[in-house]
């Protein structure tokens, strides 16, 4: 069977690559890619058809995703300093211990697998018993 082999090597700028490659999977045509990455067309159907373009677009979702959670951040930074409910909610979140006691409880209380709690507690429960009691 004959070696099959990439019609060209990886770029030696990988940044040019990238570029594209993140262009691509925002829904660029490969003409519009191409020429923002300052690349001929035919150059990049060709590092579209080998095997290293995968971690080229991996690379450049890679890039993205970090861009967009640094967005993200600051996002939510600005928005916390403007809505005090929003930025408890998120302290919170962050900091298990300053939860409401009811949310604290159920993340305890998940914690036990279900079948480590004795029936008559189970009962307790269901029956509308506070668990922190039952359990505590």
């Amino acid at each position: 069977m004959p070696e099959i082999r990439d019609p060209v090597t990886a770029p030696r700028d990988p940044d040019r690559a990238i570029s594209a490659a993140l262009l691509r999977l925002l829904g660029a045509s490969q003409e519009a890619a191409a020429e923002a990455a300052g690349i001929g067309e035919r150059t990049l159907r060709q590092w579209e058809a080998c095997s290293w373009w995968s971690d080229v677009k991996r690379e450049a979702s890679t890039r993205w995703l970090a861009g967009l959670a640094a967005k993200a951040r600051l996002g939510l930074e600005k928005a916390v300093a403007d809505d005090g409910r929003l930025a408890l909610s998120v302290l919170e979140r962050l900091e298990p211990a300053l939860a409401p006691a009811r949310q604290r409880l159920r993340l305890d209380v998940a914690a036990i697998p279900w079948q480590e709690i004795p029936d008559e507690a189970l009962e307790r429960i269901a029956a509308g018993e506070d668990p922190a009691h039952v359990l505590g």
